[in-house]
């Protein structure tokens, strides 16, 4: 089997890893039945974060490593990637700031409920920070690696 084939497998290995994550991480709301509206924020954050913190990492093991292209479309979406995130963000805290979070889960006795609230906006700014921040870091490293391979024949 070829390189190229077995980073891609990688890749869609990592890929599936963090959605089981963001399932994983995602398991004590659906327990205690909690009707969550940034779940598909929370699950972008995780899978996001998780992708792009693993490119600013360990860029030169994946399957797009060495191509031009590919390099200049995902720069051309992380500051995008920014600012989806950051709306997505700032949309949940005038949720929390408007509504609260002890709305959510007002069904679960007053202990569960403040455990609840601090999971969910420790979930949140967790993930949501990194995301943000690891898809801001990724541009330098970019180009860097365009500039690598431009200069030295390497990523």
């Amino acid at each position: 089997m070829n390189a190229l084939i077995k980073k891609i497998i990688l890749e869609i290995c990592w890929i599936a890893g963090a959605f089981a994550a963001a399932w994983i991480l995602l398991l004590p709301l659906r327990t205690y039945e909690i009707a969550y509206p940034f779940q598909q924020a929370q699950v972008i954050f995780i899978v996001g974060g998780i992708t792009f913190i693993r490119w600013c990492f360990l860029w030169p093991l994946t399957p797009f490593a060495w191509s031009i292209p590919l390099k200049v479309l995902i720069l051309l979406g992380a500051v995008p990637a920014f600012l989806v995130g950051f709306d997505l963000f700032h949309a949940f805290r005038v949720f929390v700031h408007d509504i609260g979070l002890q709305e959510l889960s007002g069904h679960l006795p007053v202990r569960e409920q403040q455990w609840m609230s601090r999971y969910i906006r420790g979930l949140m700014v967790f993930w949501a920070t990194g995301y943000m921040i690891s898809s801001l870091l990724l541009i330098p490293r970019i180009f860097r690696s365009i500039w690598m391979q431009l200069n030295r024949n390497e990523v």
